[in-house]
C-alpha cells in the first residue's frame, strides 16, 4: 500500500503563484477588454433584459424556477434547470439596473477565477505551477471559449466550470500529488460537495465533475465508497429541487433529424466537429454545421475519432493501466472531465442550438478536462521537456490573443455579431440568417428583413425541409415581416395555408387574427383570435385585442370616408396605427406633426410614434417639426439619436447584406 503524503506549498511556491496568476488574470482582461463593452445579444433578451421575473422574483425564489420561463410564442421550451446562472443574472441586473456592460464584465471575471482554479486543480493533480499556469493561459485565452465569456448567457458553462474545478481544487483525495490534507479531509471533502452541488446548480455538465472525481479517488469500492458518500446530500439537494422546479415543465426541441440511421450519423458528425475544433482552436464560430444536412466528411471522421477512442480504451485495459495510487491515474482524471462533460452535447438526444450541430460554448469545460491532462503530462517531464513546452505554450497563448481579442470585439454589436454568423454558417443553415433578419426589424429596416425572411424560405425550399418546424416558423417570419410593408392580404394568405397544412398553434391563429385586422375584417379577426385563446389562454396581446375589437369596429366605420379622417386627422391616426396599418399610420401621423393647427400633446404623440415605428426620413421631419416650435420631448430625442447611430451601423455593411439578402 502506498504511503500519502500532505499537500504541502512553501513560502517561495505562494509567492510564485500569486505572480503567476497575477499575469495570468492581467492577459484575460487585457485580451477580453472589448467585451467590456459588450451589448445583450441573442438568447441574453429572453433570459436576461425582457425577463421581468429575473427582476421581481426573490433571489432564494429563483431556486424554485425553471430557467427559461414558459413562452407560448416560442417553438422550443427546454426544460433546463440553472439557478445559480439565474441568481447571478438576477444580482448583476439589480445591482446596474440591467446595464449590459456589467454582466459582460462579470463574466470576464468569472473566467479569471476558472482560471486560476484550472492551474490551482492541475498542479493538485501532480504538474508543477509553472506548468499548470502556461496551460491554464492556453486555455483563458483559447479563442474557442470566446462565445462563453463574451456572451452573457454563455456565462452557464464559465459558471459550471468555475465550481468544477474549486471542488477539484478542494478534494483531498487524489493520488501521490496531492494525497489529502491529515489534519481535516473531511471538512475540505465536504466544501468540495458543496461547491460540486453549486456546479450542478449552474449546469447539467458539472456531473462529469463527479465521475472525475471518482476515478480519481478510486482504490478499492469500500473506501471509494466512503469517500463519495459525501457527495450523496449534494446530489439529494439538487434532484430535489430540480424536481420541484420543473414539475410542470414539458421540454419541447424539435427534432432536426429523425430515425436511427440518421441520428448515428449527426452523433459521429457532431464528435468529428468537436474534434476539429479542439484541434483548430483559431476559428471560432456562432454557427458550426446543420443539424438535419449531414456532412458526409465530418461523419467519417467522427466514425474514425470513435474507433480511435474505443482502441486506446481497450489497449489501456489490455495494459492493465488500474485505477491504483501514481501519477499516471491523474492523466486520466482531466481525460474522463474531457470526455464526460461532451458526452451530453453529441447530439444523441435533440439539442436546441438555433439548427447547428456543435457549439464553441459547448467546449468550456472538455476544454479544462483536457487542459489539466496536458498539464500533469508536462508537469513530469524533463527540465528541457518542460521548458520546451512552456516557450511554445507562451507562443501559442500570443495567436490564441490576436484571434481571442479580434473575436471578443463581435459581442459589441449584435447587427455585426449575426451578419458575420450569417456569412460564416454552413450551406443550408438558416438560424443565424433568421436572427440577423429580426434584429434588421427591430432597427426599422424593414424592406431588407423581409428580403432575408424570404432567402431563408428558399434556402428550406432548396434543401428540401418544407416539412420542418422551421420552415413554418420561416413562413410566419415572412408573413409578419411583409404586413408591416402593407402586403395584408399577401400575408393572410400564407397564414392560412399554414393552418390548413399544420396543426393549428396559438401563435398562427393570434397572427392570423392580426392579418385580419389590418385588413379591417373585424369578425374574421375575433374568430381568430377566439381560436388562439381556447388553444393557449395565456397567448400574449389575443385577449386584450379581443376586448378593443367592438370599439375598433365602430372607428373603422367612422373614418371609411375621406372627409371623416380629414376631419380628425389625430384620432385617425391612432386608428390605423391600432389596427397595424403601418404605412398608413406613418402617412397619418406625419401629416399630424406637419401641421401648423395641431395641438402640443398631438405633435409630440406623432413624433413618438414616428421615432419608433415609422422610416428614418419620417422620423426626422417630425422630430424637426416639433423642435421648430420647442416642443421636442428629450426621450423621443434621444431615441431618435439611438436610431441615428444604429442606421450608421447598418450603412456601414449595406452591401454585405444586400449580398446576403440575395443569396438562396
Amino acid at each position: 500500500m502506498n504511503e500519502h503524503r500532505p499537500f504541502t506549498v512553501s513560502r517561495a511556491q505562494i509567492i510564485a503563484v500569486f505572480l503567476c496568476g497575477l499575469v495570468l488574470v492581467t492577459a484575460i482582461v487585457a485580451v477580453y477588454a472589448p467585451v467590456r463593452n459588450g451589448v445583450f445579444i441573442w438568447d441574453d433578451h429572453a433570459l436576461i433584459e425582457h425577463n421581468d421575473a429575473l427582476r421581481t422574483s426573490a433571489p432564494f425564489g429563483l431556486l424554485r424556477q425553471p430557467f427559461w420561463q414558459p413562452d407560448s410564442m416560442s417553438d422550443t421550451h427546454p426544460a433546463y434547470y440553472r439557478p445559480v446562472a439565474a441568481f447571478s443574472f438576477h444580482f448583476d441586473v439589480v445591482m446596474s439596473d440591467a446595464d449590459p456592460h456589467t454582466l459582460h464584465r462579470s463574466n470576464i471575471a468569472f473566467h479569471s477565477v476558472a482560471a486560476l482554479l484550472l492551474a490551482i486543480a492541475a498542479w493538485r493533480l501532480g504538474s508543477k505551477p509553472s506548468s499548470a499556469f502556461a496551460v491554464s493561459l492556453l486555455w483563458a485565452l483559447s479563442p474557442r471559449l470566446t462565445e462563453s465569456v463574451g456572451w452573457i448567457s454563455g456565462r452557464t458553462d464559465v459558471l459550471a466550470t468555475m465550481f468544477t474545478l474549486a471542488a477539484f481544487a478542494l478534494w483531498p483525495w487524489w493520488t501521490k500529488s496531492g494525497i489529502h490534507s491529515v489534519r481535516t479531509p473531511w471538512v475540505r471533502a465536504s466544501a468540495s460537495s458543496i461547491l460540486f452541488l453549486l456546479a450542478l446548480l449552474s449546469k447539467e455538465v458539472a456531473f462529469a465533475g463527479l465521475v472525475a472525481i471518482a476515478v480519481g479517488t478510486w482504490t478499492d469500492w469500500r473506501a471509494a465508497a466512503r469517500r463519495l458518500s459525501v457527495f450523496a446530500p449534494a446530489l439529494a439537494t439538487y434532484f430535489v429541487l430540480r424536481q420541484l422546479a420543473l414539475a410542470r415543465v414539458t421540454s419541447v426541441l424539435p427534432a432536426a433529424v429523425r430515425g436511427p440511421v440518421d441520428r448515428t450519423a449527426l452523433v459521429f458528425e457532431t464528435l468529428g466537429r468537436y474534434t476539429e475544433m479542439t484541434l483548430d482552436p483559431w476559428h471560432p464560430a456562432s454557427s458550426i454545421g446543420v443539424a438535419g444536412i449531414p456532412n458526409r466528411g465530418y461523419v467519417v471522421f467522427g466514425a474514425a475519432v470513435a474507433l480511435a477512442v474505443a482502441f486506446a480504451a481497450a489497449r489501456s485495459w489490455r495494459r492493465n493501466i488500474e485505477l491504483r495510487y501514481d501519477d499516471s491515474k491523474n492523466v486520466y482524471v482531466g481525460l474522463v472531465l474531457a470526455g464526460f462533460s461532451l458526452l451530453p452535447v453529441l447530439q444523441i438526444v435533440p439539442l436546441g442550438m438555433n439548427g447547428a450541430v456543435a457549439a464553441d460554448r459547448l467546449l468550456t469545460m472538455p476544454l479544462a478536462g483536457l487542459a489539466i491532462s496536458v498539464a500533469v503530462v508536462v508537469g513530469r517531464l524533463g527540465r528541457r521537456g518542460k521548458f520546451v513546452s512552456i516557450v511554445a505554450a507562451a507562443a501559442l497563448a500570443l495567436t490564441f490573443a490576436r484571434v481571442t481579442y479580434a473575436r471578443s470585439a463581435i459581442y459589441t454589436n449584435e447587427l455585426v455579431f449575426w451578419l458575420d454568423a450569417a456569412e460564416r454558417a454552413a450551406d443550408g443553415a438558416t438560424g443565424p440568417r433568421t436572427a440577423l433578419a429580426n434584429v434588421l426589424r427591430a432597427r426599422g429596416e424593414i424592406p431588407v428583413a423581409c428580403k432575408l425572411h424570404e432567402s431563408v424560405k428558399d434556402v428550406l425550399e432548396r434543401t428540401r425541409r418544407t416539412e420542418t418546424a422551421r420552415y413554418g416558423r420561416a413562413l410566419e417570419n415572412v408573413a409578419s415581416c411583409i404586413a408591416i410593408l402593407g402586403r395584408y392580404e399577401e400575408a393572410r394568405s400564407i397564414y392560412l395555408a399554414l393552418l390548413a397544412q399544420r396543426p393549428p398553434t396559438a401563435r398562427v391563429m393570434m397572427a392570423l387574427g392580426f392579418a385580419n385586422l389590418h385588413l379591417l375584417d373585424f369578425d374574421a379577426a375575433a374568430e381568430a383570435l377566439k381560436r388562439a385563446l381556447d388553444a393557449d389562454p395565456q397567448v400574449p396581446h389575443a385577449r386584450a385585442l379581443l376586448a378593443e375589437l367592438p370599439l375598433l369596429e365602430r372607428e373603422g366605420q367612422r373614418f371609411s370616408t375621406e372627409a371623416a379622417r380629414r376631419a380628425d386627422p389625430v384620432q385617425y391616426a391612432r386608428f390605423v396605427a391600432a389596427v397595424g396599418r403601418a404605412p398608413e399610420a406613418q402617412t397619418a401621423w406625419l401629416a399630424v406633426a406637419r401641421d401648423p393647427s395641431t395641438s402640443r400633446p398631438a405633435r409630440m404623440e406623432a413624433s413618438r410614434f414616428l421615432v419608433v415605428d415609422g422610416d428614418m426620413e419620417s422620423a426626422r421631419a417630425a422630430v424637426e417639426a416639433c423642435r421648430s416650435r420647442g416642443i421636442l420631448d428629450e426621450a423621443v430625442w434621444a431615441h431618435l439619436v439611438a436610431r441615428e447611430k444604429q442606421m450608421v451601423q447598418v450603412d456601414a455593411v449595406h452591401v454585405r447584406l444586400d449580398r446576403l439578402a440575395q443569396t438562396r
